[in-house]
């Protein structure tokens, strides 16, 4: 008899367990300790603190960050109009933010110029740390896991997710109006933030 397909692992089981809060702080602490390593400490700040995807950072534009209202636009352009998401951030993001702008202030997008050059020596860097603290892989899709991990852990809840990563709710129904969804889910972000030192 013939050998039968191997049936695809669910996407649950075929994650990797998420970085703990230990292995999160000391990725936090080598980054920032190290001044060549500033790009790594902003990339790994910002995706830890806020969940958006490796190409939703490497796109991001300052004509989109609200510091006033301490919140990102994820834009998503469907049909010619945009239709995106806001982020709420608290004051760590928010000092990641300055600095990013402070060493690039001429430039447009968020990261620099070469946004998608620095996502890749990002990656890279995340690899040879993940080997220092004994985490092989981390990945930038690893510290959105971390985050969406994190934000239900400390008590996030599912509308408050969508609203910050753009997940589709599922069978939840939004009782709720745009700006009670983002209140909510920028006290559910402020939690995260507040948590790695």
């Amino acid at each position: 008899m013939p050998d039968q397909p191997r049936s695809r692992r669910s996407s649950l089981q075929s994650r990797r367990p998420s970085l703990t809060n230990d292995q999160l702080c000391r990725l936090l602490s080598l980054s920032h300790d190290d001044p060549s390593l500033r790009d790594v400490h902003s990339v790994v700040t910002i995706i830890l603190n806020t969940g958006p995807r490796p190409g939703e950072l490497q796109d991001l534009m300052w004509s989109n960050v609200d510091a006033r209202k301490s919140r990102v636009l994820i834009p998503n352009y469907r049909n010619n109009r945009c239709v995106g998401r806001y982020v709420p951030f608290g004051a760590k993001t928010l000092q990641t933010l300055k600095a990013l702008h402070d060493r690039e202030p001429a430039s447009e997008i968020v990261l620099g110029a070469s946004a998608h050059r620095r996502l890749n020596w990002v990656s890279h860097k995340l690899r040879v740390l993940g080997r220092e603290i004994g985490v092989v892989p981390i990945s930038l899709s690893g510290l959105r896991h971390a985050f969406v991990t994190r934000f239900m852990a400390y008590g996030g809840s599912v509308d408050s997710l969508s609203t910050i990563c753009g997940y589709k709710p599922g069978n939840s129904k939004f009782l709720s109006t745009l700006e009670q969804r983002f209140e909510c889910a920028a006290r559910d972000q402020a939690r995260v933030e507040n948590d790695l030192q």
